[in-house]
């Protein structure tokens, strides 16, 4: 009886294991498609395009490639190579979005802290270029710290990979570790900083004027949804990988199982949630997103409705990007 036991205990984890799968492989679909086609709008942006857009287009296209990266990290039947490159893609491309996050964090309080130096400091070019370091800066890591500090880097050129173990590298561990508390500070300090300095503005303009009191609004909403967004979205993820390693805390598969699947799906939701915490707040963004979908009747008619509600939002998010 114990041995029958056991076996319909295994039958039952691996099918709810395989649901389970099946449930993120739909999340990761929809959050990656969402993400492409906010992406795509961009052909239907009116030209030229402002800086201001390069962030959260950006922004989606990190988001998407991680949820893809995701989507092939389900127990697939694939070689031992590619599963090693899919479990350090999976577990460091997240590294992207993150300082995608800083970098937008710093546009923002910038703005407010020297309206006056704002245009002039953040011209294109400077913003093509963080854009530029949110992308090569992890991949240059990334790519140095497996291709050279590891043997991944020869066993996958050998295509011959049996001596390196991402399970077991807690080096990686503590890199991302470092790097997830030194950008949650920043983004924490920012937005305290942020915060201070709206409320000295607000005193200072009383009763003055309304449509500064709506801006500022606006930005805390912003900050305040950036940041809690990282932390709901990413800290439990991070978190969890950080302690659940092969040589750490010793708890059953279930666990395990039953803690990815819930910070993983929070992970994905933090993806799908993005777009609408600051994409979609420019009218640009939207304008072009009703022409994108212009193919199917509803999705035009609601994105329409859409831009048309809160058209006075997406004007104040332009006006802080631009003209602070």
């Amino acid at each position: 009886m114990t041995l029958i036991a056991k076996t319909e205990a295994i039958s039952s984890y691996d099918q709810i294991r395989r649901i389970l799968e099946w449930v993120h492989l739909a999340m990761q679909a929809i959050a990656m498609g969402f993400n492409f086609i906010i992406l795509l709008s961009m052909c239907w942006c009116k030209r030229p395009i402002k800086t201001a857009l390069y962030f959260p287009m950006s922004l989606a296209l990190a988001d998407g490639i991680l949820m893809a990266t995701f989507s092939l990290d389900l127990g697939w039947r694939l070689t031992r190579c590619v599963d090693v490159m899919i479990d350090i893609l999976s577990h460091s491309w997240i590294l992207i979005p993150i300082l995608h996050i800083v970098e937008i964090e710093f546009t923002i309080w910038y703005a407010v802290a020297f309206p006056d130096r704002y245009t002039s400091f953040m011209t294109g070019k400077k913003i093509g270029a963080l854009v530029l370091i949110a992308w090569f800066g992890p991949i240059t890591l990334i790519v140095g710290y497996f291709g050279f500090g590891t043997s991944a880097g020869n066993d996958i050129i050998g295509w011959d990979c049996k001596n390196y173990f991402f399970v077991y590298d807690n080096n990686w561990r503590i890199i991302l570790a470092v790097i997830f508390s030194i950008s949650l500070m920043v983004i924490l300090l920012m937005d305290i900083y942020t915060f201070v300095l709206l409320k000295k503005f607000q005193q200072q303009q009383a009763g003055q004027n309304l449509q500064f009191g709506k801006c500022q609004r606006y930005v805390m909403c912003t900050f305040h949804g950036i940041l809690i967004s990282y932390l709901v979205g990413w800290a439990p993820y991070c978190v969890t990988y950080f302690i659940l390693c092969e040589d750490c805390v010793q708890i059953s598969e279930e666990a395990v199982m039953i803690s990815f699947f819930v910070t993983k799906s929070l992970v994905i939701l933090k993806a799908l949630f993005s777009p609408f915490l600051y994409a979609l707040r420019f009218r640009n963004i939207r304008e072009a997103l009703v022409q994108t979908v212009g193919c199917c009747g509803p999705l035009r008619n609601a994105c329409r409705c859409c831009v048309q509600n809160s058209r006075e939002e997406a004007i104040q998010m332009d006006n802080i990007n631009n003209n602070p």
